[in-house]
């Protein structure tokens, strides 16, 4: 969903050869690309080919996950398509890199053994690769942060961010 805030899903693309996603995950980015602001979601399928589809099994797991991330209040929906991936993941024994920037999805997975990277990561990664710039990079995490999707884990002034983004 990050990505398709600050309209950079095709940077996805290039940043991770090999992709795969789950059901869920794919129609929660359909249904997402009609909000406002959304819309570079409805590319997500030419990112990430066709959702990798749960079995039975994978689709209980998937829920028993979902209710162990749950927090009182939470919709039913939340957490169902990082419980999904995960059970796709450890029930097919994929090696996975697992993105996600929800606290509890991130433990979730690490509990399983899946290496989980997170939103700023790739934005690093991307930095460092030349794909985008300091000032590309800093306008990403202002939008984002306008967007209610957090801050990297420094702080907020430009001369932060510089350090943080270069690793200096």
């Amino acid at each position: 969903m990050n990505f398709g805030h600050i309209n950079r899903l095709s940077l996805l693309g290039t940043l991770l050869p090999d992709r795969a996603w789950c059901e869920v995950v794919a129609q929660e980015c359909a249904e997402s690309a009609r909000v406002p602001g959304l819309a570079d979601l409805r590319h997500a399928r030419d990112v990430f080919g066709e959702p990798l589809t749960p079995t039975d099994r994978e689709r209980d797991r998937t829920f028993d996950l979902r209710d162990q991330m749950r927090k009182p209040g939470d919709a039913a929906t939340k957490h169902v398509g990082e419980a999904e991936t995960i059970a796709i993941v450890t029930s097919r024994g994929i090696k996975a890199v697992f993105i996600t920037d929800d606290k509890g999805a991130q433990a979730a997975a690490r509990g399983a053994g899946i290496t989980v990277i997170t939103t700023w990561d790739l934005l690093k990664v991307a930095h460092r690769k030349g794909l985008i710039t300091t000032a590309e990079a800093h306008a990403d995490a202002q939008s984002l942060e306008s967007f209610d999707r957090g801050w990297p884990p420094c702080a907020r002034s430009l001369t932060d961010f510089t350090r943080w983004i270069t690793g200096t």
